[in-house]
Protein backbone atom coordinates (compact mmCIF):
# COMPACT_ATOMS: atom_id res chain seq x y z
CA UNK A 1 0.00 0.00 0.00
CA UNK A 2 2.53 2.55 1.13
CA UNK A 3 4.65 1.55 -2.35
CA UNK A 4 1.74 2.06 -4.60
CA UNK A 5 0.66 5.23 -2.64
CA UNK A 6 4.73 6.64 -3.55
CA UNK A 7 4.59 5.64 -6.69
CA UNK A 8 1.22 7.84 -7.27
CA UNK A 9 2.93 10.54 -5.72
CA UNK A 10 5.68 10.72 -7.91
CA UNK A 11 3.58 10.03 -11.19
CA UNK A 12 1.96 13.32 -10.20
CA UNK A 13 4.74 15.04 -9.52
CA UNK A 14 6.05 13.93 -13.06
CA UNK A 15 3.15 15.14 -14.80
CA UNK A 16 3.03 18.44 -12.95
CA UNK A 17 7.05 19.04 -13.78
CA UNK A 18 5.93 18.01 -17.93
CA UNK A 19 3.18 20.44 -16.98
CA UNK A 20 4.85 23.42 -15.83
CA UNK A 21 7.65 22.56 -18.80
CA UNK A 22 5.45 22.26 -21.53
CA UNK A 23 3.58 25.82 -21.16
CA UNK A 24 4.52 28.04 -23.62
CA UNK A 25 4.47 32.19 -22.23
CA UNK A 26 4.70 35.46 -24.93
CA UNK A 27 5.75 38.50 -24.03
CA UNK A 28 5.91 41.69 -26.26
CA UNK A 29 4.47 44.93 -27.64
CA UNK A 30 1.40 46.74 -28.22
CA UNK A 31 1.01 49.45 -30.64
CA UNK A 32 -2.09 51.49 -32.17
CA UNK A 33 -4.90 54.37 -31.14
CA UNK A 34 -7.19 54.47 -28.86
CA UNK A 35 -10.22 56.72 -28.71
CA UNK A 36 -12.95 57.93 -26.21
CA UNK A 37 -16.74 57.24 -25.99
CA UNK A 38 -18.13 59.84 -23.74
CA UNK A 39 -19.68 63.13 -23.76
CA UNK A 40 -17.32 64.90 -25.67
CA UNK A 41 -16.61 64.64 -29.33
CA UNK A 42 -17.00 61.71 -31.70
CA UNK A 43 -19.45 59.30 -31.02
CA UNK A 44 -18.02 56.64 -32.88
CA UNK A 45 -17.01 53.00 -31.35
CA UNK A 46 -13.89 52.57 -32.93
CA UNK A 47 -11.90 55.72 -33.89
CA UNK A 48 -8.44 55.32 -32.55
CA UNK A 49 -7.21 58.87 -33.42
CA UNK A 50 -5.27 58.99 -30.01
CA UNK A 51 -1.68 57.34 -30.26
CA UNK A 52 -1.34 54.26 -27.55
CA UNK A 53 1.38 51.81 -26.58
CA UNK A 54 2.08 48.82 -23.99
CA UNK A 55 3.27 45.34 -23.39
CA UNK A 56 1.83 42.41 -23.13
CA UNK A 57 2.20 39.14 -21.37
CA UNK A 58 0.78 35.67 -22.79
CA UNK A 59 0.70 32.31 -20.90
CA UNK A 60 -0.38 29.80 -23.06
CA UNK A 61 -1.04 26.57 -21.01
CA UNK A 62 -3.83 25.29 -23.94
CA UNK A 63 -4.41 25.23 -27.29
CA UNK A 64 -8.21 26.72 -26.71
CA UNK A 65 -7.13 29.44 -24.26
CA UNK A 66 -4.29 31.84 -22.32
CA UNK A 67 -4.17 34.06 -19.54
CA UNK A 68 -2.80 37.56 -20.48
CA UNK A 69 -1.74 40.59 -18.64
CA UNK A 70 -1.29 44.14 -20.32
CA UNK A 71 -0.22 47.25 -19.31
CA UNK A 72 -1.32 50.34 -22.15
CA UNK A 73 -1.03 53.44 -21.72
CA UNK A 74 -3.39 55.89 -23.37
CA UNK A 75 -3.12 59.78 -24.49
CA UNK A 76 -7.19 59.95 -24.97
CA UNK A 77 -8.11 63.34 -26.63
CA UNK A 78 -11.84 63.96 -27.66
CA UNK A 79 -12.95 67.10 -29.22
CA UNK A 80 -16.62 68.38 -29.93
CA UNK A 81 -15.68 70.00 -33.09
CA UNK A 82 -15.11 66.56 -35.01
CA UNK A 83 -18.19 65.28 -34.12
CA UNK A 84 -21.05 65.09 -36.50
CA UNK A 85 -23.79 66.13 -33.82
CA UNK A 86 -24.62 69.51 -34.17
CA UNK A 87 -25.04 70.74 -30.83
CA UNK A 88 -21.77 69.45 -29.52
CA UNK A 89 -20.27 71.23 -32.56
CA UNK A 90 -21.74 74.71 -30.77
CA UNK A 91 -20.48 73.53 -28.33
CA UNK A 92 -17.31 73.42 -29.08
CA UNK A 93 -15.90 71.30 -25.62
CA UNK A 94 -12.60 69.82 -25.84
CA UNK A 95 -10.77 67.17 -23.86
CA UNK A 96 -7.61 65.10 -22.75
CA UNK A 97 -6.58 62.38 -20.79
CA UNK A 98 -3.85 60.19 -19.80
CA UNK A 99 -5.05 57.33 -19.03
CA UNK A 100 -2.83 53.95 -18.09
CA UNK A 101 -4.56 50.80 -17.84
CA UNK A 102 -3.50 47.01 -16.33
CA UNK A 103 -5.96 44.56 -17.81
CA UNK A 104 -5.85 40.55 -16.59
CA UNK A 105 -7.87 38.15 -17.90
CA UNK A 106 -8.36 35.00 -20.53
CA UNK A 107 -8.00 34.84 -23.95
CA UNK A 108 -9.58 32.14 -26.01
CA UNK A 109 -8.68 30.42 -29.19
CA UNK A 110 -11.68 29.73 -31.94
CA UNK A 111 -8.52 27.61 -33.33
CA UNK A 112 -6.36 25.28 -32.12
CA UNK A 113 -3.05 28.01 -31.63
CA UNK A 114 -0.68 25.25 -30.69
CA UNK A 115 2.90 27.00 -30.04
CA UNK A 116 4.68 23.61 -29.52
CA UNK A 117 4.61 22.67 -33.37
CA UNK A 118 6.82 24.07 -35.70
CA UNK A 119 5.34 25.66 -38.55
CA UNK A 120 2.57 28.72 -39.27
CA UNK A 121 -0.23 28.96 -36.54
CA UNK A 122 -3.01 31.04 -36.84
CA UNK A 123 -6.62 32.07 -34.79
CA UNK A 124 -9.20 34.87 -34.32
CA UNK A 125 -9.72 35.09 -30.30
CA UNK A 126 -12.11 36.82 -28.06
CA UNK A 127 -10.59 38.36 -24.72
CA UNK A 128 -12.19 39.43 -21.66
CA UNK A 129 -11.36 40.21 -17.63
CA UNK A 130 -10.55 43.09 -15.89
CA UNK A 131 -8.73 46.25 -15.70
CA UNK A 132 -7.52 49.02 -13.33
CA UNK A 133 -6.91 52.50 -14.49
CA UNK A 134 -5.17 55.74 -13.67
CA UNK A 135 -7.35 58.89 -15.61
CA UNK A 136 -5.98 61.99 -15.21
CA UNK A 137 -8.71 64.06 -17.44
CA UNK A 138 -7.99 67.66 -18.62
CA UNK A 139 -10.78 70.19 -20.24
CA UNK A 140 -9.87 72.22 -22.92
CA UNK A 141 -9.86 76.11 -21.86
CA UNK A 142 -13.79 76.68 -23.81
CA UNK A 143 -15.09 74.51 -20.80
CA UNK A 144 -15.99 76.89 -17.89
CA UNK A 145 -14.88 75.86 -14.82
CA UNK A 146 -13.82 76.48 -11.43
CA UNK A 147 -10.37 73.90 -12.09
CA UNK A 148 -10.29 71.73 -15.22
CA UNK A 149 -7.54 68.74 -14.36
CA UNK A 150 -7.67 66.13 -11.48
CA UNK A 151 -6.92 62.53 -11.58
CA UNK A 152 -8.46 59.25 -10.50
CA UNK A 153 -8.28 55.60 -10.58
CA UNK A 154 -10.92 53.46 -12.04
CA UNK A 155 -12.18 49.79 -12.96
CA UNK A 156 -13.20 48.87 -16.36
CA UNK A 157 -14.52 45.49 -18.35
CA UNK A 158 -12.45 44.58 -20.99
CA UNK A 159 -14.36 42.74 -24.30
CA UNK A 160 -11.68 42.16 -26.77
CA UNK A 161 -11.51 40.88 -30.40
CA UNK A 162 -8.61 40.17 -32.80
CA UNK A 163 -7.00 37.64 -34.72
CA UNK A 164 -3.24 36.11 -34.22
CA UNK A 165 -0.81 34.78 -36.08
CA UNK A 166 2.39 32.68 -36.28
CA UNK A 167 4.78 32.65 -39.62
CA UNK A 168 8.07 31.41 -37.69
CA UNK A 169 8.95 29.98 -34.75
CA UNK A 170 9.15 32.19 -32.03
CA UNK A 171 7.32 35.41 -33.15
CA UNK A 172 3.34 35.62 -32.96
CA UNK A 173 1.77 38.70 -34.82
CA UNK A 174 -1.78 40.36 -33.96
CA UNK A 175 -4.68 43.00 -34.99
CA UNK A 176 -6.86 43.46 -31.84
CA UNK A 177 -9.63 45.99 -30.82
CA UNK A 178 -10.46 46.21 -27.60
CA UNK A 179 -13.64 47.86 -25.71
CA UNK A 180 -13.14 49.04 -22.16
CA UNK A 181 -16.51 49.55 -20.50
CA UNK A 182 -15.67 51.58 -17.53
CA UNK A 183 -17.67 52.41 -14.25
CA UNK A 184 -17.32 56.04 -14.45
CA UNK A 185 -19.07 58.88 -16.52
CA UNK A 186 -15.61 61.68 -15.71
CA UNK A 187 -13.08 60.09 -18.61
CA UNK A 188 -14.13 63.21 -20.05
CA UNK A 189 -13.96 65.23 -17.01
CA UNK A 190 -18.30 65.91 -17.41
CA UNK A 191 -18.76 64.60 -13.99
CA UNK A 192 -16.33 64.70 -11.34
CA UNK A 193 -16.83 63.05 -7.80
CA UNK A 194 -14.34 63.54 -5.57
CA UNK A 195 -14.25 66.19 -2.77
CA UNK A 196 -12.18 68.87 -4.47
CA UNK A 197 -15.48 69.35 -6.53
CA UNK A 198 -18.28 69.04 -4.24
CA UNK A 199 -18.79 72.75 -4.64
CA UNK A 200 -19.20 73.23 -7.96
CA UNK A 201 -21.75 75.12 -9.81
CA UNK A 202 -24.90 73.00 -11.42
CA UNK A 203 -23.62 74.60 -14.83
CA UNK A 204 -19.70 73.44 -14.29
CA UNK A 205 -21.34 69.46 -15.22
CA UNK A 206 -22.77 68.29 -18.45
CA UNK A 207 -23.54 65.55 -20.24
CA UNK A 208 -25.75 62.73 -19.47
CA UNK A 209 -24.76 61.53 -15.76
CA UNK A 210 -26.87 58.53 -16.09
CA UNK A 211 -24.33 57.01 -19.04
CA UNK A 212 -20.41 55.69 -18.24
CA UNK A 213 -17.64 56.37 -20.56
CA UNK A 214 -15.85 54.05 -22.42
CA UNK A 215 -12.79 53.61 -24.22
CA UNK A 216 -11.47 51.44 -26.72
CA UNK A 217 -8.05 50.48 -28.19
CA UNK A 218 -7.38 49.28 -31.71
CA UNK A 219 -3.93 48.28 -32.60
CA UNK A 220 -1.24 45.74 -33.25
CA UNK A 221 0.75 43.04 -30.97
CA UNK A 222 4.18 41.29 -31.61
CA UNK A 223 4.89 38.73 -29.20
CA UNK A 224 8.34 36.40 -28.56
CA UNK A 225 7.35 33.05 -27.31
CA UNK A 226 9.26 31.05 -24.76
CA UNK A 227 9.32 28.25 -22.77
CA UNK A 228 9.94 24.72 -23.84
CA UNK A 229 10.99 24.30 -27.22
CA UNK A 230 8.48 23.89 -30.11
CA UNK A 231 8.63 19.99 -31.03
CA UNK A 232 7.72 18.04 -34.52
CA UNK A 233 5.77 15.46 -32.67
CA UNK A 234 3.83 17.69 -29.68
CA UNK A 235 0.05 17.78 -29.59
CA UNK A 236 -0.66 16.26 -33.01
Amino acid sequence: MNRLLRQIILLALLFNGWSVSAQRYELGIMGGGANMIGDVGNTQYINPDSPAAGILFRWNNSMRYAWRASLLHNNLSADDGLSSDPYRQSRNYSVTNRLTALSLGLEFNHLKFNLHRFGGQWSPYLFSGITVFHSQPKLGASVYVSDNEWKEWGLAVPVGLGVKWRPKTYLVFGLESTLHATFTDNLDGSNPKNDKFANLNPGEYFGNPNSQDWFMWTGLTLTYTFGQKPCVECYK
